[in-house]
């Protein structure tokens, strides 16, 4: 449970500096401190997505019980958790994929539209497609070890 704390205490930091960094480096800002601005923003920006790795298996569990709540309670359960029940690292690392694909993606490429620097300097695009690598390989080598064909 220590961890736990810990984990949170540090994604609480970090969505807060985040946020912080975005308000404080608008467009006039960044002309000025653009040196500044990035070396903040990629400074706390690895450990908020630190985080999010490590809560990504306990937010999996978290959809896997609302889904067999769901099943018990003779509700429509919703039909996208449904491959954690049946295999759980095969479900999150699939869930991951589309999570990065259908909302990460589009937010990032926002973000790279407002502030280029962001992408021409640190790489970001470049950091999220090789995160979208590692789950759909992860995805890959899951499904090949139980004998299924998943691709992302």
């Amino acid at each position: 449970m220590g961890r736990l704390n810990w984990m949170s205490s540090l994604s609480l930091v970090s969505v807060l500096m985040l946020m912080l960094i975005l308000m404080l480096c608008t467009k006039e800002v960044v002309e000025v401190t653009d040196n500044l601005c990035f070396l903040l923003f990629f400074f706390f920006f690895p450990l908020f997505f630190l985080f999010l790795f490590f809560q990504a298996e306990k937010i999996s569990h978290e959809f896997l019980s609302q889904y067999q709540s769901e099943v018990e309670l003779g509700l429509n359960p919703t039909n996208m958790w449904a491959s954690l029940d049946t295999n759980f690292k095969l479900g999150m690392y699939d869930s991951q994929v589309k999570f990065i694909q259908f909302i990460v993606q589009p937010m990032w490429t926002i973000i790279v539209d407002l502030f280029p620097e962001f992408n021409s300097q640190g790489n970001l695009l470049g950091a999220l497609n090789t995160n979208r690598t590692r789950w759909a390989n992860m995805l890959q080598d899951e499904a090949e070890l139980n004998g299924e064909t998943k691709t992302s």
